[in-house]
């Protein structure tokens, strides 16, 4: 499975986990902005069904200000 992004001056931190099992960090900040950037490309997977999750980071400290996570895309490859 692969996940595609928006990037972007604004972009945020995103941790993806698959099952539960797998856990990695995309950084969605680019100093400029690009569409469809590929993010994340899974470890291969058993056939069958499977839980995607993806948590965003929420930025930490006084200067901090929101930032995003944007998804423009997924691929599933058999």
């Amino acid at each position: 499975m692969r996940l595609f992004g928006v990037v972007g001056r604004g972009g945020g931190i995103g941790v993806v986990s698959v099952d539960g099992l797998f856990a990695y960090v995309l950084d969605f900040y680019a100093p400029q902005k690009g569409t469809h950037r590929e993010m994340y490309t899974s470890p291969l997977l058993k056939r069958g069904r499977h839980h995607l999750t993806i948590d965003v980071v929420k930025p930490q400290g006084p200067l901090s200000r929101p930032r995003y996570v944007n998804l423009d895309g997924a691929e599933i490859v058999t």
